[in-house]
C-alpha cells in the first residue's frame, strides 16, 4: 500500500510540474493539463511494467512466462490500467469542459 501511495504521489507531482510549464507558456488550464499528462505517464508506465516483466526483459532475464502475468491476472492488469488510463482522460476532460 505504501508503494502505492509513492507511485501515485509522484505521478501526481510529476504531472503538476510538467503541467504548470505547459499552462505558463500556453493557454492551456492546469487543472485538466495535469489530468491529462498524469494518464499518459500512468498508460507508459503500465506498459513499461508489462514489458519488463515478460521473459527477456528487465525484471525477467530467463525464458519462462511469470505465473502471475497469464489467464485472469493478465486481463486484471489490464482491465485496472485501461480503467486508470480513461478515469485520468475522463476526469482531465470534465475539468477542461468547465474550464478548469
Amino acid at each position: 500500500m505504501k508503494n502505492l501511495l509513492i507511485v501515485i504521489v509522484s505521478g501526481l507531482g510529476i504531472s503538476a510540474a510538467l503541467a504548470l510549464m505547459i499552462s505558463h507558456f500556453t493557454s492551456a488550464a492546469f487543472l485538466s493539463t495535469t489530468f491529462f499528462i498524469w494518464a499518459a505517464i500512468f498508460l507508459n508506465a503500465s506498459i513499461a511494467a508489462w514489458e519488463d516483466v515478460l521473459p527477456g526483459g528487465f525484471d525477467n532475464p530467463n525464458d519462462e512466462m511469470p505465473v502471475a502475468m497469464t489467464g485472469k491476472k493478465r486481463l486484471l492488469y489490464w482491465s485496472g490500467a485501461c480503467g486508470g488510463t480513461l478515469t485520468l482522460t475522463a476526469v482531465g476532460f470534465a475539468l477542461y469542459q468547465h474550464g478548469f
